[in-house]
């Protein structure tokens, strides 16, 4: 919970600073419900893991819409009303323009390699989010293309870290 008491700290002006020195969740809570109660606004509430960290925001807002970010099906069962929606691995093409996004993909070899790359990485967003990063670091610190010799390399390094959705068959060989 100590979330949502940062959320009012006096740095974003939204607590006085004898408020923040003995604030509960409670008052934490009824500020934000304050805060928010004319308010028409959508709420984006995310990495949602346990209901308890969901609470204080399901009744604060009378006007405000929500939208929880979670993989925790249990979430649903507090939320009776609410419409889940189930993300899954990106588009072949949308997952190698967010891979290639700010490298130079003019070399046909390494534009063959980014494909793969894809591939090996599930298309989910976060596993090419995270490559790309890394990729274009390596790229800038070089100045200079990434080799292919480095882009197995991460493949390799990024096939040990992969972490499975739930609920999807592993495969034995990666």
């Amino acid at each position: 919970m100590k979330n949502l008491i940062s959320v009012l700290s006096p740095e974003d002006s939204l607590l006085s600073k004898e408020e923040a020195t003995s604030i509960t969740i409670e008052r934490a809570h009824n500020r934000l419900d304050e805060l928010l109660s004319n308010q028409t606004i959508l709420l984006i509430i995310d990495e949602v893991y346990d209901k308890t960290h969901l609470e204080p925001f399901l009744h604060i807002g009378e006007h405000c819409s929500r939208l929880i970010i979670t993989r925790n099906k249990e979430i649903k069962e507090i939320l009776p009303h609410a419409t889940p929606i189930q993300v899954g691995p990106m588009e072949t093409e949308e997952a190698e323009y967010v891979l290639s996004a700010g490298l130079n993909t003019e070399d046909k070899e390494l534009k063959s390699t980014l494909h793969n790359l894809v591939k090996h990485l599930w298309r989910w967003p976060l596993s090419l989010a995270s490559a790309n990063e890394l990729l274009k670091k390596r790229t800038q610190q070089s100045e200079q293309l990434i080799s292919l010799d480095q882009i197995e390399f991460l493949l390799e390094r990024f096939t040990e870290l992969v972490i499975f959705p739930p609920d999807i068959d592993i495969p034995l060989m990666l």
